[in-house]
């Protein structure tokens, strides 16, 4: 389960962060998250596993739309 401090709304859903997608494909459309408070820090995201998980890579992708 993911959460996060805001979403923008429901085309930019905090589950998107962890769907094994990294290109950004489908951003606005259920692809990315965005948070709902722009210009203002810090946003965050928090993702409760169902147990132990090795996690093998870590991303980011940062997109700006002020």
């Amino acid at each position: 389960m993911a959460l996060a401090s805001s979403t923008y709304s429901a085309g930019y859903p905090v589950s998107a962060v962890n769907d094994n997608q990294r290109s950004g494909a489908g951003w606005g459309g259920g692809g990315g998250w965005k948070d709902a408070t722009s210009g203002a820090f810090p946003d965050w995201v928090q993702i409760s596993f169902n147990g132990t998980k090795s996690i093998d890579r870590l991303g980011s992708s940062l997109r700006w739309a002020l």
